[in-house]
């Protein structure tokens, strides 16, 4: 994400969200504060409002339209961010600036993973903003991070969340007879895995950095322990039988493995699985920046031998995203 596209942003500019809720809300905020900009979020509008949607001191409307010719004066926005899932960009964008009172400078469309605007929108849309000398800027959700990507967009829209239990853990449990005792889901993510995991008679918890990726999983499914945790400064003071780890090791930056392992640890029985899958660096359809994240095979096996003992090791994927990876079976090494 190019910081380019917040040089004409001023701080105390006024927002308008369209595709509102109270998560994008946080999303968006902290979007611009990690860019510098300390924005004045006004309101938006969302087709169904839901109560939950609602924010104290915030305008929100079931349109664009109506949301505009409510905004008190002096409120009107400058910038406008459209989420994922938005609809209508055009419409609402012809309905915003057929009123001469409303001065808008700057237009945010934000792609999702799987909820991308058509590029004939797009198309449209920057046809109409250059007419009307208004900047555009697209962003695109896999850039901007993990924390606010959960904010701005549905959990079960993320590539990495699947409905099943992963493949490669359900068929070694399967083949042990492994249907009991206590599992740690970290880096949880929308919490499917640990949803599984429970029906399969696990007494599981699921930890995730981010709160709102699990937020509504965690709401309908109560005898999972959900919980908001940062693997690398633990608060969990629990010891576990098993810790799955579907994608959390390789997003965290090879600086932090060695913690990570020792925490990984701390957090195992003696003698404890840890079931880990982990994209190595041979996805060579990712861009160089991510690749720099992973270890090869044999670096992730030499990482890997310092701290478990390797139990099983297998070439696999990820399944929904075809992404090359290892499924490793470890157990924490017996202390004498």
């Amino acid at each position: 994400m190019s910081a380019k596209a917040f040089i004409e942003i001023k701080n105390g500019d006024k927002v308008a969200i369209g595709g509102w809720n109270s998560n994008n809300y946080k999303g968006i905020k902290k979007l611009f504060d990690i860019n510098g900009k300390d924005i004045d979020i006004v309101g938006g509008w969302k087709e169904a409002i839901d109560e939950k949607d609602l924010i104290d001191y915030k305008l929100v409307n079931e349109s664009a339209a109506d949301f505009f010719q409510k905004v008190p004066d002096g409120e009107q926005p400058q910038i406008v961010v459209f989420l994922t899932g938005s609809t209508n960009i055009i419409k609402d964008m012809e309905n915003i600036t057929k009123n001469e009172k409303n001065k808008i400078k700057v237009i945010f469309i934000i792609s999702g993973y799987t909820n991308r605007v058509p590029l004939q929108e797009i198309k449209r849309v920057t046809i109409l903003c250059r007419k009307l000398e208004i900047k555009i800027h697209t962003i695109d959700l896999k850039d901007v991070g993990y924390e606010i990507g959960y904010l701005l967009e549905d959990s079960r829209n993320m590539p990495w969340t699947i409905d099943t239990l992963d493949m490669d853990l359900l068929a070694y449990l399967q083949k042990n007879n492994l249907s009991s005792g206590s599992f740690l889901d970290l880096g949880t993510g929308s919490g499917t895995q640990a949803v599984k995991l429970f029906e399969l008679g696990f007494d599981v918890t699921a930890t995730d950095l981010v709160y709102a990726a699990f937020e509504e999983t965690a709401k309908r499914n109560t005898n999972v322990h959900f919980l908001q945790d940062d693997i690398l400064n633990t608060g969990l003071n629990k010891k576990f039988d098993y810790i799955f780890d579907r994608g959390c090791l390789h997003a965290l930056g090879k600086p932090h493995y060695e913690r990570y392992a020792e925490k990984v640890k701390s957090l195992l029985k003696e003698e404890g699985l840890l079931f880990l899958k982990y994209a190595t660096n041979d996805n060579f359809h990712l861009t160089e920046d991510v690749l720099s994240y992973y270890y090869s095979e044999n670096e992730l096996n030499n990482f890997i031998s310092r701290h478990f003992t390797i139990v099983e090791m297998k070439q696999s994927i990820f399944e929904e995203v075809e992404m090359k990876s290892i499924f490793s079976v470890l157990m924490k090494k017996a202390t004498h």
